[in-house]
């Protein structure tokens, strides 16, 4: 785990071998307007596509607004990155157009 008073970053462990699969964090957090922007990398292409994820997302989201009291985390991805804004969609993202 990383920390700074603006970043978290977090190891993404798969629970089935305890191998580290990639990063997950919050950045820029703002906390007077109490948002940060989420970032997240599955390197490990065997582990991919297989949900880790959207969990990881769902886990971080829950301590963003439930430990940390943000109001709002956002992150960007390129428009053809379906697979990106599907994940993200299952995890409870809303797209702004």
């Amino acid at each position: 785990m990383t920390y700074s008073d603006n970043d978290l970053v977090l190891a993404i462990i798969s629970k089935s071998d305890n191998f580290h699969i990639g990063n997950i964090g919050l950045h820029n957090i703002d906390w007077f307007y109490r948002k940060a922007e989420l970032g997240i990398i599955i390197g490990e292409r065997n582990y991919q596509g297989k949900g880790l994820a959207t969990e990881a997302v769902k886990l971080l989201l829950k301590h963003a607004f439930q430990r940390l009291n943000l109001h709002k985390v956002y992150l960007r991805t390129e428009e053809e990155n379906e697979r990106a804004i599907k994940m993200f969609t299952a995890a409870g993202f809303k797209r702004k157009d």
